[in-house]
């Protein structure tokens, strides 16, 4: 009885010591004595930013389309509008001189132009049309600044008229139809003088500035003189009464009549001239 109790408090000790942890299995290692496990610590999040949201991916990605490559950008410069050129014009009957001086500047036939131009200026039909055809030769020898000034005296007339249509007739002398020879020439000074597309110019309705007198001959409106009015020509010194002393033969009427007068005074042969020209004796 007594062996009983001491097994049955033995047995009790034992039970409360394993439920209180402090039993051991063999081999085991106490939580307090196991090395601590170190692991990477996830950096802590600011209170006031938001957390990083988690990059989305694109179920359909869109391929996106390459830069067109330099050379080829190279080989196509564009056009260039500093080159001066002419649509080909028709002739005109033979009383229209613009076509005489513009198919020369259509050709590149710089001097030709320039020829016709001195030829037949007054046959324009507008003062305007000879600064506008004077830039268009300047231009065409490649003298843009010259041209520039010939087209801003062109300006100072306005641009009205500058769609005037002219009758074209064919190699039989027939009318075919009408051609804008001033509207074209302008239409490519101000493409070369702006670079501009010419084709983008477009030509004023209306008249034409006149000329100030149509009879001829005209004043050429490049001088600043009036060219109608021909100089003088010398005719010689002009006495007081008005004759002309100056003989058809280019003598001069005077010294010929001193020369006269000297043959009369000469002696005839055996005069004694002495006796002739003494004056009379004193008394």
């Amino acid at each position: 009885m007594h062996r009983l109790s001491v097994c049955l408090a033995t047995a009790a000790v034992l039970l409360a010591g394993c439920g209180s942890g402090a039993f051991t299995a063999p081999g085991s290692v106490d939580a307090a004595d196991a090395p601590a496990i170190t692991t990477a610590a996830a950096p802590e999040a600011d209170p006031g930013e938001a957390p990083a949201a988690e990059p989305e991916t694109d179920p359909d990605p869109v391929v996106q389309a390459q830069p067109e490559d330099d050379a080829d950008a190279e080989d196509d410069p564009g056009p260039d509008f500093s080159v001066f050129s002419l649509p080909q014009g028709p002739r005109t009957p033979a009383d229209t001189r613009e076509d005489d001086v513009y198919l020369p500047l259509q050709s590149g036939d710089c001097d030709g132009a320039r020829t016709a131009l001195e030829d037949f200026w007054e046959d324009l039909r507008s003062p305007r049309s000879v600064f506008l055809y004077e830039a268009g030769v300047s231009l065409c020898q490649g003298d843009e600044g010259g041209a520039d000034a010939w087209f801003g005296e062109a300006a100072t007339y306005g641009w009205a008229g500058m769609d005037t249509e002219f009758f074209v007739v064919d190699d039989e002398g027939q009318t075919t139809g009408t051609f804008r020879y001033d509207c074209e020439l302008f239409r490519s000074l101000v493409g070369v003088l702006q670079r501009i597309d010419r084709d983008t110019v477009q030509c004023e309705a209306g008249a034409a500035p006149p000329w100030p007198d149509e009879s001829y001959p005209r004043d050429d409106p490049r001088t600043p003189e009036d060219d109608r009015l021909a100089p003088q020509e010398d005719e010689g010194p002009v006495p007081d009464d008005g004759e002309v002393t100056e003989a058809p033969d280019g003598t001069d009427p005077d010294v010929t009549e001193d020369a006269e007068a000297t043959e009369d005074l000469e002696p005839t042969p055996g005069t004694d001239v002495t006796e002739t020209t003494a004056p009379p004796a004193q008394g």
